[in-house]
């Protein structure tokens, strides 16, 4: 998606837990957000406690009014003691 500098960005991720036993465990969900491999402010992190299922999970990023035009990277990271794994997504500040 295309957005301005100020503007507010929706990042959302979804997820599925498989453990052996269905039990709850713990999760750390994590966005980065990138422009040319730098990091654009602080890391947003939480953990969260699931059994087996899928579940999604939505953010808002507001973008500085002083935002840098060009591509950003959102690396979506989910984190347990049975794994872990990361997708990007991309958003264009204009």
């Amino acid at each position: 998606s295309t957005v301005r500098a100020g503007q507010q960005v929706n990042l959302g991720m979804n997820y599925t837990i498989l453990t052996p036993a269905n039990a709850p465990v713990s999760v750390t969900l994590v966005r980065e957000v990138r422009l040319n491999g730098q990091m654009v402010g602080s890391p947003y992190q939480t953990t969260v406690s699931n059994a087996n299922g899928s579940y999604s999970d939505y953010i808002n990023y507001v973008l500085p009014n002083n935002a840098t035009p060009g591509n950003y990277t959102v690396t979506s990271k989910v984190m347990s003691s049975y794994g872990s794994n990361q997708r990007d997504a991309y958003f264009t500040v204009q």
